[in-house]
């Protein structure tokens, strides 16, 4: 047997000051550090294709960790008598500290790539190289925040392949065309089969694919426009749940993951890992044809993209710990347990972080000793505390940081801010925007529900999408002049803020997580909406998406068979309040306060479940599906470094009584 291989991250760095170097944005990272970025795309691909599937520290092996192949890694072993199981650590109290020592095993293997390639240069080019990879690190990609130009990063999606400068024959630097390894991966598929490792139909696609169809010549290609359409028309919705819970979460249970913590807490719905869990629906995309790999859990880790996605999921959980440094990993039993605990097992802080040696002596990882990413010799922008003179300093950079980067489509921003002009609304958006050619087109009004068939439908990206409704806001930009609307001032909207607090507006989702055996979705709407599903992610009156990442009852992955067997709950919220003053503003409801707003909701809000191949599932053959309408005050802060603080929250449940999934007078919490 092979010794262990410890996952130690990159190199110590030993700094006077206690510096590390930083994870930055991947757009920074490609705009101010080109050295560094040519590195890291010569590494990545060297990483897909110069390592044999084999290999315990391939691409392969490492992606292969979060799902499938459902093989042991690095000698780590189950529980005696345990059907496998696998490594997962989802809708659990340690997802956020079992994938930090998992992404410092992927930097670790990364950095080594890198170090390799810079060695190979000759002359200036050697010094120029070796010196950019010395401080190498992951970058992150902020799904939330508003970006430069566009939702997804241009270098992931617009191009499969990539001009990089390689060492030559003689070490002289070269340019060269080669496969852009942010685009896809594509592993050897006779390796794989041989294992009969993947199932239909990704044991026969050759790369990862996002919102996947097929050409005029039949072959599987990504839709990375859709990809870009997907999270414009969410934007404003993944912003105000990242900055809810930044903000108003201060209990580390709650806030990191989706498991249902049946207190009776109705503001208690959101966490980091619901957030996750929705970027990794909206990336991959559902199609008749299958879901791309990142909706899919038992492959999301072989797209590249889940690497970076992953990464901004650590840093968001490092701001976080900086404002709350006394929540942390309490014991919370484990229903059906992992691969190496047994069912019903209590997971703790100092519960082992398998399958990750810390050390070749086989001692584990475990939450207590992955609290600070410093361990793993690195630092994101916000959270440089070496800076800082005192630790009050270091939290108040961090909170005015959330709001400049995630406050910007705020209610209490716009209420705070007193602009002299808001972007437009979402129904002026739709006016002038590029529509997504469907097949007979039909508009779902008021409740109804059919089971509707799967039409083909072209999806692209719409013009003046949802993303410019709070990128001219940040901004203080005014309107485009070729959307020739009329502003509205916030002074306007003063009456909807009174003595500095208004009503916030949620819609709480709570489902058994497995019960229908793949990823599903529940999507939320304000308003009318088209009849075919396959649209649903790109419609103007999508207030936000909810997805479940369910595994089928065929899995491998024992987890998630004995999550299904508990009947394992999971919960997740979409922010109304942004849409709500939308309507305002359009004239459709007169103010946030709930004698407007319940019988608006009653009227216009809907909900609608779509499977991982896009098509309809009816609301009640969805088990166990519960969606329901809270509120709460809030205070609006009165400074750069402070955050809203909001009230005890009010379930509505006339809105959703008697509906399909409604919750009902007497339900559960």
């Amino acid at each position: 047997m092979s010794s262990p291989i410890p996952v130690v991250g990159t190199p110590a760095v030993h700094a006077t000051d206690g510096s590390v170097p930083l994870r930055l944005e991947i757009r920074q990272l490609q705009q101010d550090n080109p050295d560094q970025w040519n590195l890291y795309l010569v590494g990545l691909d060297a990483l897909h294709n110069n390592v044999n599937e084999s290999e315990v520290l391939s691409y392969f092996q490492v992606a292969g960790i979060h799902g499938r192949p459902y093989i042991d890694w690095n000698n780590v072993p189950g529980v005696s008598g345990q059907q496998w199981e696998g490594y997962c650590t989802h809708s659990s109290i340690l997802f956020l500290p079992w994938h930090r020592p998992y992404l410092a095993l992927y930097e670790q293997i990364l950095y080594s790539a890198i170090q390799q390639i810079a060695s190979r240069y000759s002359g200036d080019a050697q010094t120029k190289y070796q010196q950019a990879a010395s401080t190498f690190r992951l970058p992150y990609w902020d799904w939330a925040t508003t970006p430069p130009d566009t939702s997804f990063p241009q270098s992931m999606g617009s191009s499969d392949s990539v001009d990089v400068v390689v060492p030559g024959g003689d070490g002289s630097p070269v340019t060269k065309s080669i496969p852009n390894p942010l685009y896809s991966y594509s592993p050897d598929l006779n390796y794989i089969n041989k294992g009969s490792w993947f199932a239909s139909p990704y044991d026969g696609w050759g790369s990862t694919f996002r919102y996947p169809t097929q050409d005029d010549s039949g072959n599987i290609v990504s839709q990375d426009a859709s990809v870009t359409a997907a999270l414009d028309n969410q934007a404003q919705s993944i912003q105000q749940n990242v900055y809810l819970i930044m903000g108003s979460y201060n209990n580390f249970a709650a806030f990191s993951n989706t498991a249902w913590d049946q207190t009776g807490q109705p503001g208690a719905y959101g966490s980091l890992e619901d957030i996750h869990d929705n970027i990794h629906g909206t990336v991959g995309g559902s199609t008749p044809i299958g879901a791309g790999h990142m909706s899919i859990l038992d492959y999301a880790a072989f797209d590249p993209v889940f690497w970076l996605h992953h990464c901004n999921v650590d840093r968001l959980f490092a701001m976080w710990q900086a404002i709350n440094p006394n929540s942390y990993v309490v014991p919370k039993s484990d229903q059906a347990g992992t691969y190496t605990e047994p069912s019903n097992f209590t997971e703790d802080i100092n519960t082992p972080l398998k399958p990750f040696y810390q050390n070749a002596d086989k001692e584990f990882w475990t939450s207590a000793n992955v609290v600070k990413t410093g361990t793993f010799q690195y630092a994101y922008p916000e959270t440089q505390e070496w800076s800082f003179p005192n630790n009050q300093a270091y939290q108040s950079s961090v909170r005015t940081a959330i709001n400049a980067l995630y406050g910007g489509s705020a209610p209490s921003t716009v209420f705070a801010t007193h602009e002299a002009a808001l972007p437009p609304t979402r129904h002026q958006l739709a006016a002038v925007s590029v529509k997504h050619q469907v097949v007979s087109p039909k508009t779902v009004t008021k409740d109804q529900e059919t089971n509707i068939p799967t039409t083909k439908v072209k999806l692209t990206p719409k013009q003046d999408s949802k993303r410019e409704l709070f990128k001219s806001r940040r901004e203080k930009a005014p309107l485009q002049k070729s959307l020739q609307l009329a502003s509205t001032v916030p002074e306007d909207l003063t009456y909807l803020a009174i003595d500095g607090k208004y009503t916030e507006w949620i819609v709480n989702v709570r489902t058994e997580k497995h019960i229908l055996g793949q990823t599903y979705s529940v999507h939320v709407f304000l308003g009318d909406f088209n009849e075919d599903p396959l649209t649903w992610p790109f419609e103007h009156n999508l207030v936000g998406t909810d997805t479940i990442l369910g595994r089928a009852s065929n899995t491998g992955c024992g987890k998630c068979k004995g999550d299904r067997e508990a009947g394992l709950m999971v919960t997740g919220i979409v922010p109304l309040t942004a849409a709500l003053i939308d309507d305002v503003r359009e004239g459709l409801v007169n103010s946030l306060n709930p004698d407007d707003v319940v019988p608006y909701l009653t009227e216009n809000l809907h909900w609608r479940v779509t499977l991982a191949d896009g098509s309809h599932k009816l609301r009640e053959d969805v088990p166990n599906l519960k969606v329901s309408v809270i509120s709460t005050e809030v205070t609006i802060p009165t400074a750069p470094d402070q955050l809203p603080v909001h009230g005890e929250y009010t379930i509505h449940s006339e809105v959703t009584q008697g509906k399909p999934a409604g919750h009902n007078d007497g339900d559960r919490v």
